[in-house]
């Protein structure tokens, strides 16, 4: 395999690693979330009504709450990057495939590797469904 080939195939496999990564945080994020919610209508259940809970409990519970949501609000917001992160490999592939004579191994891998990337989709990332406990769903889109 050509070496700018190989450099191409690494810079793939890299963007790649950034978007999983990227996923399984947003999962775990709003995972958390959904725990926080399951507590929080746990305890209100608990004690009767949300009205009934401690304040110190309460208080705890918003703030745990609040930093749950601002972390997965983060961590969504950088779907843009990942989305021009995307894009920019596929233009590498696609110019490469273009412009550079190839093994056909080397075209097939790019055009694999092209295929893969366009099924990575930032503004509607997909969750495993056990996030949301729902094991008979295969995905699940995020709302």
């Amino acid at each position: 395999m050509q070496p700018h080939i190989e450099a191409l195939l690494d810079m793939c496999s890299l963007t790649m690693e950034h978007y999983q990564f990227w996923l399984t945080e947003l999962a775990r994020h709003h995972a958390m979330i959904q725990n926080h919610s399951a507590m929080s209508d746990t305890l209100a259940a608990w004690c009767g009504e949300a009205y009934a809970i401690p304040t110190a409990i309460l208080e705890r519970q918003n703030e745990e709450g609040l930093q749950a949501s601002l972390a997965f609000i983060k961590w969504l917001g950088e779907g843009v990057l990942h989305k021009e992160r995307l894009a920019e490999m596929q233009g590498y592939i696609r110019d490469c495939l273009q412009d550079t004579t190839l093994s056909p191994y080397e075209r097939a891998t790019l055009v694999r590797c092209a295929a893969t990337l366009q099924d990575f989709d930032p503004d509607n990332p997909t969750f495993p469904a056990l996030v949301y406990g729902t094991p008979q769903n295969d995905e699940k889109r995020v709302d």
